[in-house]
């Protein structure tokens, strides 16, 4: 169901992008010709592609004579993400503790391998003309106040 739902968040951001390419980099409209279309592109569709290959360079890298350094870098880039996922959860009126780091550690391997297979698939889906159906996911979890 996850990959089902991100599937269509994915191909929906794919049609919006489409649906609105002639306002990409319009003076007129610079929110969204400036910002939100920009943002898409390169974050939402182009980045994600390179996510396998930095992983791949990224552990080729440790068994190189400077793995040391690529240890370093990448602990940097996880204390840097560890600040900025604290401040989003301080800004929810949340606790950001030991678990959700060690979460967030976890996430860069698993989830962002997802991500690239969901976006992967909706890149295959737009190419090949076919529609995603937004269906009816089966509904598992409770919300409690």
């Amino acid at each position: 169901m996850f990959i089902k739902q991100r599937t269509r968040w994915t191909f929906g951001m794919m049609q919006s992008f489409w649906k609105h390419r002639d306002l990409l980099f319009n003076v007129k409209k610079l929110n969204i010709g400036w910002i939100v279309l920009p943002n898409l592109l390169i974050f939402n569709f182009i980045i994600p592609l390179f996510s396998p290959i930095v992983d791949i360079l990224f552990i080729a890298g440790l068994f190189s004579h400077n793995a040391e350094e690529y240890v370093l870098f990448y602990l940097l880039y996880y204390v840097i993400d560890c600040i900025i996922s604290s401040l989003a959860y301080h800004y929810d009126n949340r606790k950001f503790n030991a678990r959700t780091a060690v979460i967030l550690f976890i996430q860069r391997f698993v989830y962002r391998q997802l991500l690239f297979y969901v976006l992967l698939k909706s890149y295959l889906k737009a190419l090949k003309g076919e529609l995603v159906s937004w269906g009816i996911l089966k509904r598992t979890g409770n919300v409690k106040e």
